[in-house]
């Protein structure tokens, strides 16, 4: 039979978990209006019903990727931060936590992007008459199917900063160093390095 501390602290682990799976679905709504806010829809002309980006649109193919990198990757600092310093106790169940809710985060942010960027330029080039200019929507390089953005590696910027946060304030933390820079002076070797020693 288990105890009654022991059923309270994994009630507490499955709200902690629970809670880092929904917060990086909020932030990747966020992030996703972030990302179709700064970036400039590369630039195309149907042909022949056809869609083809032009000059400028070629140089500006790969900005989508990038800002969904930039952005994905200081929202997974971010988050990973806030975990660590807020969520006390568990440190594998935050672990997990954060990391599923860094890959929910990276699905919410591609799909809130896509959807609030402009329509696929395929489908318009094929009513479009030749040489109309049409921008393209918002995507990963080498996704093809939207409900599955993690064809591009770009989607592991969230957990890649999340996880850089982690294992940055765990293991080095400003708790973890004044921890270590306060001798115990109730101690025998605290005693003797408070007094110099």
């Amino acid at each position: 039979m288990r105890s009654p501390r022991t059923s309270t602290s994994s009630r507490r682990e499955a709200v902690v978990f629970l809670g880092l799976v929904v917060a990086g679905a909020l932030t990747g709504v966020v992030t996703g209006w972030l990302w179709e806010l700064v970036w400039t829809p590369p630039t195309g002309a149907a042909w022949e019903g056809e869609w083809y980006l032009d000059r400028d649109g070629l140089l500006q193919d790969a900005s989508a990727t990038g800002w969904y990198t930039v952005v994905g990757l200081v929202a997974g600092i971010a988050l990973g931060a806030v975990a660590a310093r807020w969520v006390r106790g568990a440190p594998l169940v935050v672990l997990a936590g954060v990391v599923l809710g860094s890959l929910v985060h990276a699905w919410v942010m591609y799909q809130v992007g896509h959807l609030l960027g402009p329509d696929d330029p395929h489908a318009i080039a094929r009513t479009a008459g030749d040489w109309e200019p049409i921008i393209s929507d918002l995507r990963l390089a080498g996704v093809e199917r939207q409900w599955w953005p993690f064809a591009s590696t770009a989607t592991l910027a969230p957990a890649v900063g999340a996880l850089i946060s982690l294992i940055g304030i765990f293991l080095g933390g400003p708790g973890r160093r004044h921890r270590r820079a306060t001798p115990d002076l109730h101690s025998p070797d605290g005693a003797r390095a408070g007094s110099g020693a």
